[in-house]
């Protein structure tokens, strides 16, 4: 792991998290406040980021690379897309990690303390969170949907085999 470093005037960097899906509607100035309650890291092939069963208070966004998503020593997904999010449903359940990340190539995260929520007074505070629970929202709202279609699609595959196996 090698910190890239926070600097708040990268505008390649800023410009690389509004292309984030789930940053995109947020002005400059809210990508700056979660600029400054977050660290930028570098992963080497192989390494890992994240482990199953470990509690902690980052949130994690990917801004390139490609990552194995690995539970109970297994393969399950890959995390591609600029702008992924892992981390979260710890943070939201208020439990542990539920899967180990490994970097499959070079790769570069957003690492956010949602920690930091606590810290900030005010205007700060409200802005954070929001940006926060948003992100988590959208997530959620995504994930829901795409679980929703997989879930339709299986219901029609096993109405399809018992059609044929009522002919048979």
């Amino acid at each position: 792991m090698i910190d890239a470093g926070t600097n708040q005037s990268n505008i390649e960097l800023i410009r690389q998290l509004k292309r984030m899906p789930s940053l995109q509607t947020f002005a400059e100035e809210d990508i700056n406040r979660l600029l400054r309650a977050s660290k930028v890291v570098r992963y080497q092939a192989g390494e890992t980021i994240l482990r199953e069963g470990q509690c902690d208070q980052w949130l994690y966004f990917l801004v390139s690379g490609r990552l194995r998503v690995v539970k109970h020593g297994e393969a399950i997904g890959r995390i591609s897309r600029t702008g992924d999010v892992f981390g979260e449903m710890g943070l939201i359940e208020g439990t542990a990690k539920s899967a180990t990340i490994i970097a499959d190539e070079p790769s570069l995260c957003l690492i956010t303390d949602v920690s930091r929520i606590q810290q900030l007074a005010g205007e700060n505070r409200l802005a954070f969170g929001y940006i926060l629970y948003r992100i988590f929202a959208e997530i959620l709202a995504s994930r829901l949907r795409q679980t929703s279609e997989e879930l339709s699609h299986a219901r029609e595959h096993i109405a399809r085999l018992q059609a044929a196996r009522a002919k048979e």
